[in-house]
């Protein structure tokens, strides 16, 4: 099986060789570009940012002239605009590309790197996971346009737009702890005509065993160590030359999609090979999770009604509010005990976009957002229980339309279910601009936490579009119940028990 693992380095980046060779390159040279993608072993997180700008952009965005004024950046993007237009449409290859092609492997040194451990510190001495949220979509991404290369070749991939769709799930199992390594391992698991799933794990460095002298033993080791049902585990240990152990702590699924960026049509991918019975099993898991969301698309709440055990429950909050004794309905609605109105849950924020934020396409990068709605779902969570909560899980959370650079976003938190010691915190962003102040809604998060030093109070709609969130945040919670009972051992249906330790 070929090992087409990333590995890059940082005294000659990998852009840097390429234009090395000329179009009458010999084949030693192109032996030599080739061997250094197939090194195993993988990269620091930051070596592959870099490395995605070096190749897409052609410099180093580290060393562009400052400051940036509204001219030269309209400028650059009109430049870029012009470029893809004057391209060679775009002409897919349709070879199909097995999984190794596409796996990617990035290392954050928290163990050896102070700075990086300073970086990467929450206000509770464990890892920020806003940041590991912004490290898994360049994960997503580079493995993506791995998939659509030749031989690890990102320049054969410049012609093809792949844009972040979905974010299907992202489930923390254990607590990630800020004196070890992590690492994340990418790869395509699942191919449609112009989409694709990522599944991305993250491990950490288990320091609860010493590590065997040879990679055999360390595979051994390490599935053993994972201590979880979980099929992929073996396969994402397999052809690495580190031969530390790692323990697997969360996986994340994320749709991304092929567009033609001079028509902005949907554009066709390679198709996968699959040659392992784990690659089996992962691409129909992502089947499955594709009719999943279809028959999701099908029930959302914008286009039908809830159902019978849904209408129940709202009837049933709503006789929870109502004053029995006087029988009218034309009563103000009461707050029960130990309950809260779910608008008085509410936090925004708003962020100015600005070029540094942005991506290889010159739009704001998905990582970003995703990292703002999570540490404002988090400072809402704890600020409702007056606690430091842990993140738990993240769902069904889409990419609806693009940002600019310039644009304003506000996100809006807003808790719309607790159940036991959990909590479903939703984030609506928004862009719109400083100008028009025209809104548009680019995405809706969800998130799972849980509360372990104090039982948070009961959240309460009031009126029927509250009722709604309400349903649909039940709907997330349940979901993420249902997997992550899934990797721990105890009966399914304990949701008292902690599933993770405070990040």
């Amino acid at each position: 099986m070929s090992e087409m693992w990333c590995r890059f380095s940082s005294r000659l980046p990998l852009p840097a060789m390429m234009r090395t060779c000329s179009s009458t390159a010999s084949s030693a040279c192109s032996q030599q570009a080739q061997t250094w993608t197939r090194m195993a072993g993988g990269s620091d997180i930051k070596e592959i940012r870099e490395h995605m700008w070096n190749s897409f952009l052609g410099v180093d965005h580290r060393t562009v002239e400052l400051p940036w004024c509204k001219d030269r950046w309209a400028d650059a993007v009109a430049a870029a605009a012009e470029k893809r237009e004057t391209a060679a449409p775009f002409q897919p290859d349709i070879e199909p590309h097995t999984v190794e092609d596409s796996k990617v492997v990035g290392y954050i040194p928290l163990g050896t790197s102070a700075e990086r451990r300073i970086a990467y510190m929450n206000i509770m001495g464990g890892v920020r996971a806003g940041l590991l949220l912004e490290d898994m979509d360049i994960i997503a991404a580079y493995s993506a346009y791995m998939h659509c290369s030749q031989h690890g070749n990102l320049d054969d991939a410049k012609h093809l737009l792949i844009v972040t769709a979905l974010v299907d799930r992202l489930d923390i199992r254990e607590k990630i702890s800020l004196e070890r390594d992590i690492r994340l391992t990418g790869m395509v698991s699942w191919v449609g005509t112009s989409s694709m799933e990522v599944t991305i794990f993250i491990d950490q460095e288990d320091g609860s065993a010493d590590c065997t002298s040879t990679a055999e033993n360390t595979a051994n080791t390490c599935t053993a160590s994972a201590n979880t049902a979980d099929h992929a585990v073996s396969y994402a240990e397999q052809s690495s030359n580190d031969i530390r152990q790692w323990k697997r702590l969360a996986e994340a699924t994320l749709v991304m999609v092929g567009r033609d960026p001079t028509t902005n049509e949907a554009a066709q991918i390679n198709f996968l090979q699959l040659r392992t019975p784990e690659e089996i099993d992962m691409f129909q898991q992502g089947e499955k999770r594709k009719a999943a969301r279809q028959k999701m698309a099908k029930e959302s709440l914008t286009r039908h009604p809830p159902n019978e055990d849904e209408r129940k429950t709202v009837h049933e909050l709503f006789l929870q509010t109502v004053d029995s004794s006087s029988a009218s309905l034309q009563d103000d609605p009461r707050l029960p005990e130990g309950s809260v109105w779910m608008s008085d849950t509410r936090m925004s924020s708003v962020r100015l976009c600005h070029p540094q934020h942005r991506n290889i396409h010159n739009k704001v990068f998905g990582g970003y957002l995703m990292r703002q709605a999570f540490e404002l779902a988090w400072a809402s969570v704890s600020v409702f229980t007056q606690s430091l909560p842990q993140f738990i899980a993240m769902d069904d959370t889409f990419f609806q339309v693009p940002v600019e650079i310039g644009d304003m976003l506000e996100f809006k938190a807003q808790i719309v279910f607790t159940e036991g010691p959990y909590l479903q915190v939703s984030v609506h962003a928004e862009k719109f601009g400083h100008v028009s102040g025209a809104r548009q809604t680019t995405n809706v998060f969800h998130f799972t936490f849980a509360s372990l030093e104090k039982e948070p109070l009961r959240i309460l709609p009031k009126t029927y579009s509250e009722a709604m969130r309400h349903i649909h945040g039940k709907r997330c919670y349940d979901k993420a119940m249902h997997r992550l009972n899934s990797y721990r051992a105890g009966p399914a249906n304990n949701h008292q028990r902690p599933l993770v330790s405070k990040l």
